[in-house]
Parts: structure tokens; sequence; C-alpha cells
């Protein structure tokens, strides 16, 4: 025990615990102990993400999946004011909607950029054509009406993204 004294303060007793050093007994069996130093690499291995191949597959499956994601809420924000009653089955819509496809995907090759666009406009028109197989038919038929983009557009679109 310790005493402390105080002109202000009246007598007070503090009482000390001393824990045993043994401290094996006190750790469960289950508790893992840390790698031994002397086993640890000495230079870090992948430190450098960019690299690495899955890091890149994992950036580029992002930028499209966000890229599908800013376009239907975009243009769900616009279609929202239409009614839908009204605008059934309303292919003049669909083109227009198709023709935003066409220039707002630009990431990814042919095949990931046409299914975003088909996974877009499942998304965003199944409302106004009720069945998902009527609007498959309705997009083949139209298809020759929607301007096509090509590299050269989506390349200057990427730049000017780049830089803005």
């Amino acid at each position: 025990m310790i005493q402390l004294k105080n002109e202000n303060v009246t007598e007070k007793t503090v009482e000390v615990v001393e824990e045993s050093a043994d401290l094996s007994d006190s750790l469960s069996v289950s508790t893992p102990l840390p790698p031994p130093t002397e086993n640890l690499p000495k230079v870090k291995i992948c430190h450098n993400l960019k690299k690495l191949a899955s890091f890149k597959q994992i950036k580029k499956n992002y930028k499209l999946q966000s890229q599908k994601d800013i376009f239907v809420s975009d243009v769900r924000s616009l279609l929202q004011h239409l009614d839908k009653d009204e605008h059934e089955y309303d292919i003049e819509l669909l083109i227009e909607v198709l023709n935003a496809c066409e220039e707002f995907f630009i990431y990814g090759n042919k095949e990931e950029r046409t299914q975003c666009k088909l996974d877009a406009i499942n998304e965003l028109m199944l409302d106004y054509f009720g069945n998902e197989q009527v609007l498959n038919k309705f997009v083949g038929t139209i298809k020759n009406q929607v301007k096509k983009s090509n590299f050269m557009k989506r390349t200057l679109k990427k730049i000017k993204n780049f830089f803005l």
C-alpha cells in the first residue's frame, strides 16, 4: 500500500496489484503466435498494384460497371417525367435511348460495350415494353436506324473526358 498526504486532501490509500511474470498460463491455446521476424521477406511483394493483371481487370470491370450505372441513373431521371402509358411501345423513344447508349458507352471492347448497352436498355425500357423478349424484338428490328459509334468518335470522347 502507498499512502499519500497532502495539506488540502485527506489521507488516501492506493493498492498496487502485482501481476505474475509468467504469461504462458494466461494465454489461451487458440491464440496464434506472431510469425518469427527472421522468416519475413526483406522486400515488399507486389508493392505496385498497377503491375498486377488482376488489379487491371478489377479496375476495368469497375469502370464498365460505373459507366453503366451513371448512364442508367441519368437516363432514368429523364424518363421519369414521361408517362408510361402514353409512351408504351414508343419506337422513337427507344431509338433515342439507343443513340444515347451508342454515344455514352466508350470504354471496353466491342462485346463488353454491347453487353453493357443491352443491360442498360433492358433496365431502362422494360417498363415501356412490358416484356424482355418484346423489347429485344423491337431492338432487333430498329437496329439499322441507330447511329453507330466508331473508333475515332470513342477515342476523341476519351481524350475529352481525360482533360475535363
